[in-house]
């Protein structure tokens, strides 16, 4: 590329630290999404098993812009092999990673063919309508280590949170054959009133990525359904990652 045509297309530079931002969050979709469609500086999409979705704004690092990359997983260790500042192109159809000696060329791929393809705000909306919240808590980094060695250690598919008829609320997990149960924490209070015990199952994608702040949970029951919308909020750095799924309430 000439510098006649670097002039006419349009590019960024991001920082070594911005650089590698980016890259974690290719990693985390990549590890649930067979693809990532930034669309105008934005992620919002469905992973790959249905369990949940995923948002964040990416716009301190890439603007406006919009950047699909299909099968990102096989990509992210080339990636990786650039260093320092790193300038990104966004041809017609094309986009371009160089840094000071070295360039990664991939050709625009068609949203047309992608598993994983970016949502509108209002996908969220159709959800549901809340009647009420449930539980508002969150993990502090330390219990988070914890929870993503049970998850991966033990192969457990769920978080549930398991409510008395007083609204006591525990966080545990345990496997399907019931024969390990590990207790995350007891300090849960909900804020409605079941009559009787009811248990939340969370997915478990939710509490294995690799996070740089507490999570934050929001359990909220749909109206006139026996289900949860549920809202997880963290930081990938300084970039806000909130997913969302669903889930039954189980009597």
């Amino acid at each position: 590329m000439n510098e006649k045509n670097n002039k006419e297309i349009d590019s960024i530079e991001l920082t070594e630290e911005k650089y590698k931002t980016l890259l974690r969050i290719f990693s985390i979709i990549g590890e649930y999404c067979t693809d990532i469609d930034i669309t105008n500086g934005v992620v919002r999409q469905k992973a790959s098993s249905g369990k949940c979705r995923f948002e964040m704004n990416l716009k301190s690092l890439i603007g406006e812009r919009s950047l699909p990359i299909s099968i990102i997983k096989e990509k992210i260790k080339v990636f990786k092999l650039l260093d320092g500042n790193v300038k990104i192109f966004f041809g017609d159809n094309f986009f371009m990673f160089q840094d000071s000696v070295s360039s990664f060329n991939i050709k625009k791929p068609s949203r047309d063919f992608f598993s994983n393809k970016f949502e509108e705000e209002s996908v969220l909306r159709d959800l549901g309508e809340i009647e009420g919240e449930v539980v508002e808590f969150s993990i502090p980094k330390e219990l988070l280590k914890k929870i993503r060695v049970v998850v991966k250690e033990f192969n457990v598919d769920a978080v549930s949170i398991r409510i008395d008829k007083s609204g006591k609320g525990v966080l545990f997990s345990s496997k399907n054959t019931n024969d390990s149960r590990f207790l995350f924490t007891s300090e849960i209070k909900s804020s409605m009133d079941f009559g009787e015990v009811v248990t939340i199952n969370l997915k478990d994608t939710t509490f294995v990525i690799d996070c740089d702040d507490d999570l934050h949970c929001f359990i909220n029951k749909l109206k006139e359904k026996e289900q949860t919308i549920n809202i997880f909020q963290t930081k990938i750095s300084d970039i806000d990652l909130r997913m969302y799924s669903t889930s039954v309430i189980l009597r």
